[in-house]
């Protein structure tokens, strides 16, 4: 049997949306409205108006799903949040994930854009479109898959000058590991 579960369509304004243990999906109306996820999956819509709301995850089943293109930064206080899904726009995404832990990036967009990752066990499943993956310091043990090397819609990987100081250090910590590159901090 499945689960009961519930959506709730937010308000524009701050309010407080507790979950409980079924599969509850949730709609912000305000950047400024917090959510909790319970024990049950919760799916969480946002777009680049409302992506600043503070999202209490349950770190099993948390899922933010990002529609329309544009900006959008995850609230420097999120927790527990395990997935981040942009879904296909005509709008390419600029997106900064802060630190969040542990959470997978899932690109729909065959535009191009711009993923920032900062958090460390984070995975990027990268899109179609010719992509940016810019890493901070802070991202160690994490994954990149789908990266196109070459072409003309070839993607880019950027990383902060704090993990590699110029061309010759990042160099010196990537290995060939069969059809993979491994890069060490």
């Amino acid at each position: 049997p499945n689960a009961e579960g519930i959506t709730i369509v937010g308000a524009n304004d701050s309010a407080t949306i507790n979950l409980g243990s079924g599969r509850d999906t949730v709609a912000l109306g305000s950047a400024t409205e917090t959510v909790t996820a319970g024990s049950g999956n919760a799916l969480i819509n946002t777009t680049s108006a409302t992506s600043g709301a503070l999202i209490h995850g349950n770190g099993t089943s948390t899922t933010i799903s990002a529609t329309g293109g544009g900006t959008i930064a995850l609230n420097t206080a999120d927790a527990g949040v395990t997935a981040l899904v942009l879904k296909q726009s005509a709008t390419a995404w600029t997106v900064e994930t802060g630190s969040e832990a542990g959470l997978t990036i899932t690109d729909q967009s065959t535009a191009g854009d711009v993923i920032s990752v900062g958090g460390a066990n984070s995975t990027v499943i990268d899109g179609a479109g010719s992509d940016t993956i810019w890493y901070h310091g802070g991202f160690g043990h994490s994954v990149l898959e789908g990266f196109t090397a070459a072409g003309n819609a070839h993607d880019v990987v950027e990383f902060d000058k704090s993990v590699f100081a110029d061309w010759e250090h990042l160099l010196g910590a990537t290995k060939q590991v069969g059809g993979d590159l491994l890069i060490t901090l």
